[in-house]
């Protein structure tokens, strides 16, 4: 399916879900807009995060996160702001922000109109 650019908008260069090399099916790093909601929760809680924030009190650095990368793709800049101060203020753990990527990623795909 060829999906419409004025859909799409600007994209951020991503790495894939393992945190280091881009993203490519070759290194099984990717999540593909034909992922159901299901499998896209499943591949964003094994995505790499700061390895910087071990605890949950620890305060988190989303510049240097590969989660927060997504979120600045796949959500509103709202939504980003408030993952930032998550981050930075320990207010959520990393197991949640996942979760919540998960679902923005999902409403994304479903904007576009690529779900099946």
């Amino acid at each position: 399916m060829n999906i419409n650019r004025l859909h799409l908008g600007h994209f951020r260069p991503l790495l894939g879900i393992d945190g280091v090399r881009e993203m490519d099916e070759r290194y099984g790093n990717c999540i593909y807009l034909s992922d159901g909601k299901e499998m896209i929760k499943e591949k964003v809680m094994k995505m790499v995060t700061n390895s910087k924030r071990i605890k949950p009190t620890d305060k988190g650095e989303p510049e240097n996160c590969n989660v927060y990368s997504y979120y600045k793709n796949f959500s509103s800049s709202e939504m980003c702001n408030k993952v930032f101060n998550w981050c930075k203020g320990a207010k959520k753990t990393c197991v949640e922000c996942k979760s919540i990527l998960s679902e923005e990623i999902w409403k994304f795909i479903k904007k576009i109109g690529y779900v099946k």
